[in-house]
């Protein structure tokens, strides 16, 4: 233990020089996605015959926690977790894969043995959905749009990435930070459309569907067991007793003080009644109202 971690205070300054911390990077990436870019290649293979599950979800809907506890619980079924938006986004690609409806380059999706997600935006490059099982977590929008603001101060930026975008990306967000709040918030709904649609292309694409199960993130936050319970029998996901105890564990949704700086700052829905002005909520609530009504929020 002492000794990786010597490793590590070791590594950070190295990251930050121009050519070696580059390299480095670049070999922590390929370390990391060993799956995902042999998956890109077209050359792993899993033998498993369980029916394969893709996970779609949004930004700030726990979806980096579910997407590490599914990993583990899938592992025991015999699939094969793929994360291929944490791969683009770590080599500083991710804009484009997502822009591109994740249609960069020839990819065979296979139907069984594998657990494709997290995916924070509906993928358009799966042509044979219904093939799969699918996980959909989606959160309060209200809530989201809030806890995106907040992301500013604690967001990483992807690996891969050199200085120069890096300090692009660190400017955008001071530039974002010197609005207060409710500016950010009305801002972002009335210039960023796409922010939306990601909520109607999973009402219009996945929700009501056989082969979907639809959870909530408040849920998740409040009866994590039987949230659990219900995901583990749609999906028929055995896990031994261990795991289990390990997953419950890690489900601690406690924070003892708000802490902007941290990837966890707060947990609890309703979040945006807190932070926002009656006025930006009365337009908040009216801009999604179509969204909230469909979601049953």
């Amino acid at each position: 233990m002492k000794k990786n971690l010597y490793l590590r205070s070791l590594a950070k300054p190295l990251l930050s020089l121009p050519i070696f911390g580059r390299a480095l990077r670049c070999w922590k990436i390929r370390r990391q996605f060993v799956i995902e870019r042999q998956v890109l290649k077209g050359r792993h293979r899993n033998k498993c015959n369980h029916q394969s599950i893709v996970f779609f979800t949004i930004h700030k809907a726990g979806s980096s926690f579910i997407g590490s506890i599914m990993h583990k619980i899938v592992r025991e079924s015999g699939l094969v977790p793929v994360d291929l938006d944490g791969y683009f986004f770590n080599l500083g690609k991710g804009k484009d894969w997502e822009v591109k409806g994740r249609n960069m380059g020839k990819i065979h999706y296979h139907n069984k043995g594998y657990f494709y997600g997290p995916f924070r935006s509906f993928h358009r490059g799966i042509r044979n959905l219904e093939d799969f099982k699918i996980l959909l977590v989606l959160r309060d929008p209200r809530d989201v749009i809030v806890s995106s603001y907040f992301s500013l101060y604690s967001h990483v930026f992807p690996l891969g990435e050199g200085a120069k975008k890096q300090k692009q990306r660190m400017e955008r967000r001071k530039f974002l930070l010197n609005s207060d709040i409710d500016t950010y918030v009305i801002q972002k709904i009335k210039n960023r459309p796409n922010y939306m649609d990601r909520f109607d292309d999973y009402c219009s694409q996945l929700l009501g569907k056989p082969n979907v199960l639809f959870l909530k993130y408040e849920d998740m936050v409040f009866q994590f067991e039987s949230w659990l319970d219900r995901l583990l029998d749609f999906f028929d996901l055995k896990i031994s007793p261990h795991l289990r105890r390990e997953v419950l564990q890690l489900a601690d949704f406690s924070v003892d003080k708000e802490n902007r700086y941290s990837h966890k700052r707060q947990v609890f829905p309703g979040d945006y009644r807190r932070k926002l002005k009656k006025e930006t909520i009365a337009f908040l609530n009216a801009q999604t109202e179509d969204i909230l009504h469909k979601l049953d929020y």
